[in-house]
């Protein structure tokens, strides 16, 4: 009575806007002209996806798609154009459908599972009972073999006594400051542990694990200019995971070898910024209203609580135009290419691991163990 879910690849967005409105709240965005494809910012000031991003965004999921259906087709010996038709007629739903198609070998209950085991030879531990191992245990020992030990703050694997491959983490959103929590990869923390791969003479190369959606362009920078330094010493290799966008790809740069997924969301090479005026919500909708001293005219600039000025849109701007320059100029040291055609895949657009590699953005298709063995 199971199903197999074979649909395609969907991706889709919640917009705030109209409650936006109904609360009488205001948004003001700020990000480079070139960034049309930065589009974290829409939700807040559009009801519908731009033109750049649906583009954008099937783009990522008609690649996305084709590798799904290629692996598929290898594996189970089906053509490309029939997994495409069994997802656009919706002729896979129940259980018998996917052996039908040709999708699973058979249907089981786990009861079964013992025979199975046994027609490989199989045998169960004295209780009858077999043992298990979860997916994510499978996929840690098949990553990090028992050969790992544990250096500092770092697992390393030793190639021999005097040698070692350190493997780093930035895995979640990156955020200012050094204290450690699960989801977040905080840049000083990380840049701690950089430098001391750096200066430790037993390590000799270095593998830093990226999965990130990015985040502070501080934070980024202090982790970049680590890199950086420890890519001038010692051989140096980024692994991409699922996403490796924004300041997730910010902090790759520097590496030797960028290796990714062919499903991995990277690049988004692009900055914005957003702020509120919450002005009109409190006054409408609480009644309450703000007032203060200051002894300059932008002493509370940039605060929620009030309309922008023209001063402080300029400032703003300045930043972000800054930081945007700073992430080309990064990205075309470290890959490189030419300011001017890292501009062309830059434009905030998210690229699937393809197009990246396409795109000159990585440099091959690989995990954390052909990462290592670089």
């Amino acid at each position: 009575e199971g199903s197999l879910s074979w649909r395609g690849v969907g991706m889709g967005l919640t917009f705030y806007r109209g409650l936006l409105d109904k609360i009488d709240a205001k948004v003001e965005v700020f990000r480079p002209s070139s960034c049309k494809y930065k589009s974290g910012v829409e939700p807040y000031i559009l009801n519908k996806m731009s033109k750049e991003n649906r583009e954008q965004m099937l783009s990522l999921t008609d690649s996305m798609w084709d590798v799904i259906c290629q692996m598929v087709s290898q594996s189970r010996n089906i053509p490309i154009s029939a997994l495409k038709r069994y997802a656009s007629e919706l002729d896979i739903v129940l259980a018998e459908d996917a052996v039908k198609y040709g999708l699973v070998d058979e249907l089981a209950y786990e009861d079964r599972l013992a025979e199975i085991y046994k027609s490989y030879g199989v045998e169960p531990t004295d209780d009858g009972i077999y043992n298990t191992v979860s997916l994510g245990e499978y996929i840690m020992e098949r990553t990090l073999t028992p050969m790992r030990v544990s250096v500092d703050d770092r697992t390393a694997l030793s190639l021999n006594s005097k040698d070692l491959v350190a493997i780093l983490y930035a895995d979640g959103q990156i955020v200012d400051g050094s204290i450690y929590m699960d989801d977040y990869v905080y840049g000083t923390r990380l840049a701690h542990e950089l430098r001391a791969c750096r200066l430790d003479p037993m390590t000799k190369a270095v593998v830093l694990r990226v999965n990130s959606p990015g985040g502070s362009a501080l934070a980024s920078d202090v982790v970049w200019r680590e890199m950086m330094l420890l890519q001038q010493e010692k051989t140096l290799v980024v692994s991409m995971g699922s996403m490796a966008a924004s300041g997730g790809y910010y902090i790759s740069m520097p590496a030797d070898i960028i290796l990714a997924d062919r499903l991995t969301l990277t690049g988004s090479i692009g900055v914005y910024g957003v702020m509120f005026n919450l002005e009109d919500t409190f006054k409408k909708h609480l009644g309450i209203t703000f007032d203060s001293v200051a002894t300059s005219d932008s002493a509370d600039a940039l605060g929620i609580f009030h309309s922008l000025t023209a001063k402080e849109r300029k400032a703003i701007g300045r930043s972000v135009d800054k930081i945007y320059d700073t992430f080309i100029s990064h990205v075309a040291e470290g890959r490189n290419m030419s300011e001017e055609s890292v501009r062309k895949v830059a434009e905030g657009r998210v690229w699937s691991g393809v197009e990246a590699k396409e795109a000159g953005l990585t440099d091959d298709f690989g995990g954390l163990n052909e990462a290592i063995s670089m």
